[in-house]
């Protein structure tokens, strides 16, 4: 799990499990449950592993056809100090497209 810090927002990009609900990491539970702001490429299967560990976060989908949209929205977020969790299929190099402002790595 990679964190990015943008003026007080924080992107977290959390590796979600393939298969079975109980392989999820106790961070990335932890960041799931307290996130301000979820976006997932598979909403469905996001919203089944929020409500598997008790979440009230809520997602919004972030995929290759509302992605301009979305980028938008997500660093919105986190220019208003807000923490976003992003998860995504086997693929992260999807978040390489997020143009993110002052990254710190």
């Amino acid at each position: 799990m990679k964190d990015v810090v943008c003026e007080g927002g924080t992107l977290y990009i959390v590796g979600t499990p393939l298969g079975n609900l109980g392989d999820i990491s106790h961070r990335a539970a932890g960041v799931l449950t307290t996130a301000g702001r979820l976006y997932a490429e598979d909403t469905r299967r996001a919203r089944i592993l929020l409500e598997h560990l008790g979440s009230p976060v809520s997602v919004r989908s972030l995929h290759e056809h509302n992605e301009r949209a979305r980028q938008r929205e997500v660093i919105g977020h986190l220019e208003a100090g807000e923490s976003v969790a992003a998860t995504f299929r086997c693929q992260p190099k999807r978040v390489c497209n997020l143009p993110i402002p002052n990254p710190s790595f």
